[in-house]
């Protein structure tokens, strides 16, 4: 496929993008639950609801029927029109008569180079799973050290060489951004951004991608009405933020909530997210002697940070991002200096005895083991899970009346009401174009319980699931 001049554009500007990507996270924007929408096109046939089920045995339901004319109802108002696709645009590239194929770049090397294997993981669930109409997922996997220029150059060669159908699971706020307006132009579905960037619920402006973790601002607002209640009034709280878009969303807000539940911010520290080590901006939180300590960063500065605060002998309540629940990643080389650190979880940690006989729990064990891997020690299992999302649209789009193709793949995408074998019960996977752009939308607070003698840990619920289907709306800039 013959690219525009905009992406050859962008590779250029790639590191001036790099470059002020941090400040893009303060212009972020608030998701409200109204979700307020416009009328869909007369055009739009209606709703055609068939029952499928996925290689798992999940229950499924199919979305609206597309019209004729080359548009999808996304839902609220929201609309994909592949008639303003590139003229050389074929919706069924990537689709060859025996695989499905589907790119992601990611961090195999630097600071979050633990998340390289996220790939390696999504590609044992479907050697794992049934075929989809007949072929198997390959998934083709790139290095960009969580660097977005490198991002932008791996997903153009991709392009051009790799014969992709869609993206997905592509890790990092500013990588995401750094690649969203152009796969927008090209009509490449950009699936599932690993991020919790509230952009990512804006089908109305960019149809075309979406996200897949726990927003941001949404997880901010759960630290603070936890915080506030641990800590009572005027509870005091230091903080230390990744300097990319990633942190400053969270900076962003938890800076609205802090003081509008009584806390008081009395520290806080950005730091560059590629750097060798944190220990100077956790030393300088650590003499502020808050009550609590935010860490909303990832990948290796996760544990440092931990590390550092507890180093420093700083008694203080830890809240760590959701993006570090893996504890065999992230907590293990820690030991019991990690153990009552807190996080929201949204998904079954399958080291957890309370999953022990889980059916999916002992699928994931089961297919990792026999790949030769140890079930605990890698982000191979957080792969595995992020399979799950991708295999279902796959399959409601490729039983919709025209099968698969990338203008079904993002209406089953924007379209969908199931329930997902990794997710914590309670939680469901719902989306409806403008109306609801979220996918995840519950999680716990969870507590780390290390334990010594088995030199593992394991995450335990310290409060009731927290449930905002459907309450979240869309990105409201």
């Amino acid at each position: 496929m013959k690219r525009s001049k905009r992406w050859l554009g962008l590779t250029a500007t790639a590191l001036a993008f790099s470059l002020v990507a941090a400040a893009c996270g303060d212009s972020g924007g608030t998701t409200d639950a109204a979700g307020s929408t416009t009328a869909a096109p007369t055009t739009t046939a209606a709703s055609t609801p068939t029952t499928t089920a996925s290689s798992g045995g999940t229950e499924t339901t199919t979305t609206a029927a597309p019209t004729m004319s080359g548009t999808y109802d996304l839902g609220g108002g929201a609309v994909l029109d592949t008639t303003q696709c590139p003229s050389s645009w074929d919706s069924t590239q990537g689709i060859t008569d025996s695989e499905i194929r589907i790119g992601i770049s990611l961090p195999q090397s630097g600071a979050l180079a633990g998340f390289g294997t996220i790939a390696e993981g999504m590609q044992i669930f479907f050697d794992n799973a049934d075929p989809i109409d007949g072929k198997s997922v390959k998934i083709i996997a790139r290095d960009d050290g969580y660097e977005s220029g490198r991002t932008v150059t791996n997903i153009g060669e991709m392009i051009d060489t790799e014969n992709i159908f869609a993206f997905s699971h592509i890790i990092g706020s500013p990588n995401n951004l750094a690649i969203r307006d152009t796969l927008q132009e090209e009509c490449i579905p950009q699936l599932f951004n690993s991020t919790g960037l509230p952009q990512w619920g804006d089908p109305e402006n960019y149809p075309w991608t979406i996200g897949q973790l726990l927003n941001y601002s949404t997880e901010s607002l759960i630290w603070c009405d936890y915080l506030s209640k641990e800590l009572g009034p005027g509870g005091t709280v230091a903080a230390i933020y990744a300097n990319n878009d990633f942190g400053k969303a969270y900076q962003k807000f938890f800076e609205k909530c802090a003081p509008e539940v009584g806390l008081e911010i009395v520290g806080t520290e950005l730091h560059d997210p590629n750097a060798d080590t944190v220990q100077n901006e956790v030393t300088t939180l650590a003499a502020t002697g808050a009550q609590a300590f935010v860490v909303g960063t990832s990948g290796a500065n996760c544990p440092r940070s931990v590390g550092g605060a507890r180093a420093a002998g700083w008694d203080t309540l830890i809240m760590v991002s959701a993006t570090c629940q893996n504890v065999g990643l992230f907590w293990k080389p820690l030991k019991g200096a990690s153990n009552g650190i807190k996080v929201i979880t949204t998904t079954k940690d399958i080291g957890d005895p309370r999953w022990a006989d889980d059916p999916w729990v002992t699928k994931v064990r089961a297919d990792l083991t026999a790949a030769g891997l140890d079930p605990d020690a890698g982000a191979q299992q957080t792969g595995y899970a992020f399979a799950e999302q991708l295999d279902h649209v796959l399959r409601e789009a490729a039983a919709s009346d025209e099968g698969l193709n990338r203008g079904s793949l993002m209406q089953a995408t924007w379209q969908q009401d199931w329930v997902a074998q990794n997710m914590l019960p309670g939680s469901t996977v719902k989306t409806d174009g403008a109306n609801d752009a979220f996918i995840i939308e519950a999680g716990e607070i969870s507590q780390l319980a290390w334990d010594d003698a088995a030199e593992t840990g394991t995450w335990k619920a310290v409060s009731d699931l927290i449930n905002q289907e459907g309450q979240l709306g869309k990105f409201a800039g």
